[in-house]
Parts: structure tokens; sequence; C-alpha cells
């Protein structure tokens, strides 16, 4: 069963995060799941966002094995997944760029991912006051 601290912890991060985002008109729901996902490539989500811009609603689903990493990994985890709203406008239409045959599916997964990467280390290093943040890669 998920635990309450978890939750409490994700409920204090998106209180901090989300204005610092400028994502205080988003509607945030965190869920906490009783298992991992299946392994995708050899790689194991620890959380995930899912995203709807039309109604300004995401859903961050947080998976057990999060739990085993450093506090400042799940944090950055959280920011990560948090960016991923403003990199979905982004997303979508290089979805449709795939669509057309004119730009391969995997490589806009991986430039979305270095985008949103490069938006959460900006924002937390700002915030954080850290000399190096440069070691997450979420």
């Amino acid at each position: 069963m998920p635990s309450n601290k978890n939750l409490e912890k994700v409920s204090r991060w998106l209180s901090r995060w989300k204005p610092r985002l400028l994502l205080d008109k988003w509607a945030v729901m965190p869920s906490m799941e009783d298992k991992d996902p299946a392994s995708k490539d050899g790689f194991v989500d620890m959380v995930v966002i899912t995203v709807d811009t039309n109604n300004s609603e995401a859903w961050l689903r947080f998976y057990p094995r999060l739990w085993k990493e450093s506090a400042e990994y799940q944090e950055m985890s959280t920011i990560h997944e948090l960016a991923h709203i403003h990199t979905d406008h982004v997303r979508i239409l290089l979805d449709k760029a795939v669509k057309a045959g004119v730009i391969d599916k995997q490589e806009v997964k991986e430039k979305i991912e270095d985008l949103t990467n490069t938006v959460a280390k900006i924002v937390y290093k700002v915030y954080q006051k850290k000399k190096s943040s440069s070691e997450y890669h979420i």
C-alpha cells in the first residue's frame, strides 16, 4: 500500500514547484501506484505524467521504485515531469510531423526528453542554488 508520507512529500513538492514552473492555474493530481510498471527497453518508469493541455490538467503517477532513490532524485524527477507540461505542446506538433513521415518517432521522444530535462534543471538550479545537478538525467 502506498505511503501517506510519500503523498505528503509530493504535495509539498507540488506546492513548491508549480508556482516556480508557472503552473499555478494547472490542476495536477498525484497518485501512488502499488507496483512498478513493466520495463521498456530495460528502463522502468518511476514517475509519469499525463497532460491535458486543453483543460490545464495533469496526472502524476508515482511508482514504488522512485522511493528507493535519494530525496534529491525524487524531487528532481517530479520537477522533470512537471516540466513536461510546458514541452507537451511541442510534442504534439512533432507527433504530427511523425505521422506525416517527416521525422522519426524515437528522435522526437529523445529531443522532447532533452528539452524537458533542460527546463527542469534550469528551474532546479535557479531555486535550489546547487553547484550542479548535471548528474541527473531523468
